[in-house]
């Protein structure tokens, strides 16, 4: 740019922040060259998210990629897991950094690793926050791990020396995002994030235990008879006190009432073999979701999901006639 003060740019393939959703590699050899600990990730790609934002004469950038799609990929992996979202359209991590940033005007926090890696208790972990409110604290089975701030936005003075509109507050690093080393122990971790000195949002994880209960859902409870519209039916595993469970794998089957037809399936896992034109899948770090569409009639068609050991559970969709 020295050369060429007259330029505009725009980064057109800018590095987004990938990954596998559900899983924390922590630095130890993962046999991939693009893949780097789940703590470093949010550094590079923060700082060039700065920039982008901090320089008039960069126009903006496209982050690659917003969704993950089948392609590119080095074997046994089908995706290089390269957006935010997964090929479910299930949200990663990175969804979440990026909402940090891009929606100030939500306030929201989110917090990573998930509390069910296989570690020794005391191991020492990086937990990352990410957070769009000016402070958050960090919180282990209701220990405090105390409360941080990033220094993005900063706030000038305004009128004269030594006024802000806004005081600002103590902040901890230039990094997009927050970072505490905590002792791993089994229970419940929280990020609380707080507005002028009031917490307005908190972010829970628990440790689950063994997967007990299926919990399905649809995005939208009306699609068109016409034999094109589809219905997403998502399942997530629970434990029987209703905990999310991360490491749950088991087989899920769906099966659909006329008239509708599960026409495919996912799990997000970009090293799965399974087929996404049957009408069963593992589930992965406990999601997966089945594509059903009208067979070209009108009307309620319940959909069930059942896997081995576990209760069943249903949702449904309605298809309508089109006028």
């Amino acid at each position: 740019m020295s050369a060429h003060p007259d330029w505009c740019v725009i980064g057109t393939e800018n590095p987004g922040m990938g990954g596998i959703r559900g899983e924390y590699d922590r630095g130890r050899e993962t046999g991939s060259w693009w893949k780097r600990p789940y703590y470093s990730t949010p550094v590079a790609v923060g700082k060039l998210l700065r920039y982008t934002m901090t320089h008039d004469y960069v126009a903006g950038d496209f982050m690659w990629t917003g969704i993950d799609y089948l392609g590119e990929a080095h074997w046994p992996y089908r995706s290089a897991s390269a957006g935010v979202l997964d090929t479910c359209g299930f949200e990663k991590d990175g969804y979440y950094f990026y909402q940090s940033i891009w929606r100030r005007d939500i306030p929201m926090v989110h917090l990573l690793p998930h509390w069910n890696l296989e570690v020794e208790e005391g191991t020492i972990l990086p937990v990352l926050g990410f957070t769009s409110c000016e402070s958050a604290e960090l919180f282990l089975n209701g220990k405090s791990y105390g409360r941080k701030a990033y220094s993005y936005p900063a706030y000038g003075m305004t009128q004269r020396y030594g006024h802000y509109d806004k005081e600002p507050g103590a902040v901890n690093t230039e990094d997009l995002f927050l970072c505490w080393d905590v002792p791993y122990e089994p229970g419940r971790i929280e990020l609380a994030g707080f507005v002028d000195g009031k917490e307005v949002c908190r972010h829970q994880v628990k440790t689950a235990g063994e997967p007990a209960a299926l919990r399905v859902s649809c995005y939208q409870k009306e699609a068109a008879a016409d034999g094109l519209d589809v219905g997403q039916i998502e399942v997530e595993i629970l434990d029987k006190d209703g905990n999310f469970c991360w490491q749950a794998d088991n087989e899920l089957t769906f099966s659909a009432e006329s008239p509708g037809e599960v026409i495919g399936v996912d799990n997000g896992r970009p090293d799965s073999l399974e087929s996404m034109k049957a009408d069963h899948i593992h589930a992965f770090h406990g999601r997966a979701l089945a594509v059903l569409r009208s067979d070209g009639n009108a009307g309620k068609c319940v959909v069930t999901v059942s896997a081995a050991g576990l209760p069943s559970a249903a949702a449904e969709v309605i298809f309508v006639t089109l006028r």
